[in-house]
């Protein structure tokens, strides 16, 4: 009995060793076609959007003798479907990141500037001298997604606000924008925030946070929801200080 007891064990241990080895080829093959049917889809849809751009040039042109009020609200419709395109071709296409010293202040300027932000009440606490290396075109598109979306929810409030705040924590640059719009939807799981048309706002793409996502990955850093700060909506963005540029690599992210 106790040799076939050794026995059965023994089989009993190889077969557990075979399958779990099959288990774990079979999740590397399922990854494996899951990327391929991303990299797939994704020169799909940079394809779709090239193609995208003819027709709405067109019916731009079309629309030129039409009536003023026709017209402005054809070019409204047109600016909409211009900026979704361009959103799904900087979501699905290759990111490549130049990097270089950026200064956090002077480009949260920039930004700043280029948006609307009338009747809002707009604060920025900073450390004096925050400096990262990243690249500030892709660091641009982060905070203006952010940033333009925290002011479509604040900007018909009476007591609207958004408040900037960073500093540095160890070798992380931490920067928080705050919004005292409307709390987020508690059924959004964090994960799924910041998956594309999950969190879609009225006139928006739905592509904005998913953008964030993708740029502060491609940098090694860190894009999260929190309400627990003193404000009802808060995106914390973590960013290190430093990165591998600095040995001459420049990541390209498909």
């Amino acid at each position: 009995m106790r040799l076939t007891l050794d026995v059965f064990g023994s089989l009993f241990a190889t077969q557990c060793a075979a399958l779990e080895r099959s288990l774990a080829l079979a999740e590397a093959e399922r990854k494996r076609l899951d990327e391929q049917h991303l990299v797939e889809l994704g020169s799909l849809s940079a394809a779709m959007a090239h193609e995208l751009r003819n027709p709405l040039n067109i019916i731009s042109m079309a629309s030129y003798n039409a009536p003023a009020d026709t017209r402005r609200h054809i070019q409204e419709q047109l600016s909409r479907a211009d900026r979704l395109v361009s959103d799904m071709l900087v979501y699905s296409g290759k990111l490549t990141l130049h990097y270089q010293p950026v200064a956090l202040k002077p480009l949260l300027g920039t930004v700043l500037s280029s948006l609307n932000t009338d009747q809002v009440l707009m604060t920025l606490q900073l450390e004096d001298g925050l400096e990262l290396n990243a690249d500030p075109h892709r660091l641009q598109q982060v905070f203006i997604n952010l940033i333009d979306n925290a002011l479509a929810y604040v900007r018909n409030q009476s007591d609207g606000s958004i408040c900037i705040e960073a500093h540095q924590e160890d070798a992380e640059l931490v920067c928080r924008i705050h919004n005292n719009g409307p709390v987020l939807d508690p059924s959004i799981e964090q994960d799924q925030l910041f998956r594309p048309f999950v969190s879609k706002r009225q006139g928006g793409s739905g592509l904005g946070l998913a953008i964030v996502r993708r740029i502060m990955d491609a940098h090694h850093g860190q894009i999260s929801h929190r309400n627990d700060l003193g404000w009802p909506v808060t995106f914390e963005c973590r960013l290190p200080l430093t990165s591998q540029a600095f040995s001459g690599e420049t990541p390209d992210v498909g």
